[in-house]
């Protein structure tokens, strides 16, 4: 738009000059003002598809306004110079032309400033917007990081902790002490079940060798028992056979 903006005065002060110069007797002139006009009307045209902001729309009107002021006194211009010759024509373009070329450089040169002010606007507020992004990408960020953080957290202690006392559960028990296996895990999902299980398996396999122990020690004190009620006679029949190896006996003592 400042691109249109500059040509669309490049175009005005153009058809000034090919003007003078049409005056001053080239009539080829002519030409090349009115394909001036036509470009500086395309030049409009497009600035004005491209407008968006009322306050741009409404400096656009008043160029063109100026503009068409402007042209008219061209046209006049022209005019004088066919009926009055050009001298009272180039003093109708000195006391009209000129002036009205200024009043519209003026309102193209009042377009461009309101541009710039609007191009700046829009920056600024494409900087705050991107400010702004980049602020709540990182709230987003590092409230993602906090809920990861937590949720890694909980599946520490209702997964991973649960897993870790089972298994340091099971290395106790494969080193032979069943005593405190209790692994306290109040969860109600599959990890939590189980641990109840094996708690149950433990106190059952801690209960089956606890019975082992007390039958070997009553087969210890049966073996006891017997191996004394035993001992007891033996010791009487060998007295005796020391006895009849010992001493002389007749044929009838000694059966």
């Amino acid at each position: 738009q400042l691109n249109l903006v500059s040509d669309i005065r490049t175009y005005i002060a153009l058809e000034a000059s090919v003007t003078q110069t049409y005056i001053l007797g080239d009539k080829s002139s002519l030409g090349r003002l009115r394909e001036t006009q036509d470009k500086l009307d395309e030049a409009l045209l497009s600035l004005q598809e491209q407008a968006k902001t009322e306050t741009v729309q409404q400096q656009l009107a008043t160029v063109n306004e100026k503009i068409a002021q402007y042209e008219e006194q061209l046209d006049n211009t022209l005019s004088t110079y066919s009926t009055d010759g050009p001298v009272k024509a180039a003093d109708y373009f000195m006391k009209n032309v000129l002036t009205a070329r200024n009043d519209a450089t003026q309102a193209g040169q009042d377009l461009n400033g309101l541009l710039q002010e609007v191009f700046a606007s829009t920056e600024a507020q494409a900087q705050a917007t991107m400010k702004q992004a980049m602020i709540i990408s990182t709230v987003v960020f590092f409230s993602l990081l906090v809920v990861g953080l937590f949720i890694s957290l909980l599946l520490n202690r209702f997964i991973a902790a649960p897993i870790h006392k089972l298994q340091t559960a099971v290395q106790t028990i494969a080193a032979g002490d069943l005593r405190e296996q209790d692994l306290a895990v109040s969860s109600k999902d599959e990890i939590g079940q189980l641990a109840t299980d094996f708690d149950d398996m433990a106190d059952r396999l801690e209960q089956s060798i606890t019975d082992m122990e007390n039958t070997m020690a009553a087969q210890e004190r049966f073996m006891g028992s017997f191996a004394h009620e035993l001992k007891t006679p033996m010791t009487s029949i060998i007295g005796y056979a020391d006895l009849l190896r010992t001493q002389s006996l007749d044929e009838r003592d000694a059966q």
